[in-house]
């Protein structure tokens, strides 16, 4: 570029910088901007996930090419930080890392201790309270001289017919 240009674009910027702090009406200098009342950005709210798998890894990356950094148990609580490509970035107990979206849900799964419990009264003989009778050929008092398959520790309530005759005093209660 010429030094006739290099002056000419010298001078306009020295011009367009002499206005800056006028107002381009009057040549009276303008009052400077007040402030914004622009509303701060809200924080995104992280949704709160459960892990539905048993145990469950956490890795370092999306994807199992990524080490392994520590598992989380069913029904654990995590905040959804970022999701991609079919894995969620989650934090837990401040701890972060990605699992597999197909091991969450927003749904609370039910709790293990009530589905044990349900599984447990379900493997139970409805005839016995107290302790768990297991349903089997044969049962017999823990301890006792019956040869089993299966044992019992008593005390048992007898709530309907003694099937395994567990009360051989027929007072409700066996394996006394």
């Amino acid at each position: 570029m010429s030094l006739r240009r290099w002056a000419i674009v010298l001078g306009i910027a020295l011009v367009g910088l002499a206005n800056i702090d006028t107002d381009e009406t009057d040549g009276t200098k303008s009052k400077p901007a007040a402030p914004s009342k622009v509303a701060a950005p809200k924080p995104k709210k992280h949704l709160t996930l459960y892990v539905t798998g048993s145990v469950v890894n956490v890795r370092s990356g999306p994807s199992t090419a990524y080490e392994k950094l520590f598992q989380l148990h069913k029904g654990h609580a995590v905040k959804e930080l970022e999701t991609r490509d079919g894995w969620t970035k989650l934090s837990s107990r401040n701890r972060s890392g990605w699992m597999s979206k197909k091991y969450l849900s927003p749904n609370k799964p039910p709790s293990t201790a009530a589905n044990s419990a349900k599984k447990r009264a379900s493997q139970c003989h409805p005839n016995y309270s107290g302790a768990c009778v297991p349903i089997a050929s044969d049962v017999d008092c823990a301890g006792g001289s019956g040869n089993g398959p299966a044992y019992v520790q008593g005390p048992v309530h007898v709530t309907g017919r003694d099937v395994y005759r567990l009360d051989r005093d027929k007072d409700g209660i066996g394996c006394e």
